[in-house]
C-alpha cells in the first residue's frame, strides 16, 4: 500500500502493520498493541499541529523505540519473572501465510482446506481453559507451551526463545512439540501450520 509523506491519518491497515511489525521484532514483554496505538496517537496529534513528517519516518523511529525497549526491559528482569504479553497470531501472520499459500503447496494438498487448518492451528494456540480437566480434554496449551510457540516459532527462533526465557533450546523445543501435538490431537493438520510457519514439513522416521 502507498501512502504520502504527508499523510497523519493512517488506515488500520497501516496502524495495525506497525502493531504487527514491533510484535514480530522481538519477544513481547510489553503490551505492544496498547504502546504502538498510544506512539500513533501522538503521531497523529502532532501532525495535526504541525502538518509535517511522514508515516515513513514514524514507522522507523516507532521500530528503533520499541527495540530499545525491549532490550532495556530484558535487560533489567530477571528471566523467571519476565512477562510475555501474547496477541492473537492469526491477524498478525495473515499475510505472510497467504503469501506462502501463494506457492505450490505439497502434492495432494488442497489450497483453501490448508488454509482453514493453518488459522484454525493458530487460533488454537491461544485458546485458554478455566479448569485443569478442560485444558487436557480441549488440548490447550499451557502457558510455557504458547510462550515457546510464539518465540520458537514465530518471532526468535528456538535458540534465542531459550535464552530469553532461561531455558535451554531442548526444552524449547520439547514445549514446542507437545504445542504441535496438541493441536493434532484437536482435529488440526499441525503439518499444515508447521509448513505455513517454516515452509518445510516435518521429517518423518524412515519406515
Amino acid at each position: 500500500m502507498s501512502f504520502s509523506n504527508d499523510r497523519f491519518q493512517p488506515d488500520g491497515e497501516l496502524a495495525f502493520g506497525l502493531v504487527r511489525d514491533v510484535y514480530l521484532q522481538g519477544a513481547p514483554v510489553w503490551p505492544i498493541r496498547e504502546w504502538v496505538d498510544t506512539q500513533t496517537i501522538n503521531y497523529v496529534a502532532a501532525g495535526a499541529r504541525r502538518f509535517s513528517g511522514s508515516w515513513r519516518k514514524h514507522y522507523a523511529k516507532v521500530m528503533r523505540e520499541a527495540r530499545k525497549y525491549r532490550k532495556e526491559i530484558l535487560a533489567k528482569t530477571p528471566k523467571e519473572d519476565l512477562e510475555f504479553h501474547l496477541m492473537e497470531l492469526g491477524p498478525l501472520l495473515l499475510q505472510q501465510v497467504d503469501e506462502q499459500l501463494a506457492v505450490d503447496l505439497p502434492a495432494g494438498w488442497d489450497r483453501e482446506e490448508t488454509r482453514d487448518h493453518v488459522f484454525r492451528g493458530l487460533k488454537h494456540v491461544g485458546k485458554s481453559a478455566e479448569t485443569e480437566e478442560e485444558r487436557r480434554e480441549k488440548k490447550i496449551l499451557t502457558t510455557q507451551e504458547k510462550n515457546c510457540f510464539h518465540l520458537g516459532c514465530v518471532i526468535t527462533g528456538r535458540g534465542e526463545a531459550g535464552e530469553i526465557m532461561g531455558i535451554s533450546p531442548k526444552t524449547v523445543t520439547t514445549h514446542v512439540t507437545n504445542a504441535f501435538g496438541k493441536i493434532a490431537g484437536a482435529g488440526i493438520n499441525s503439518d499444515a501450520l508447521r509448513w505455513a510457519l517454516s515452509g518445510r514439513l516435518p521429517k518423518r522416521p524412515r519406515s
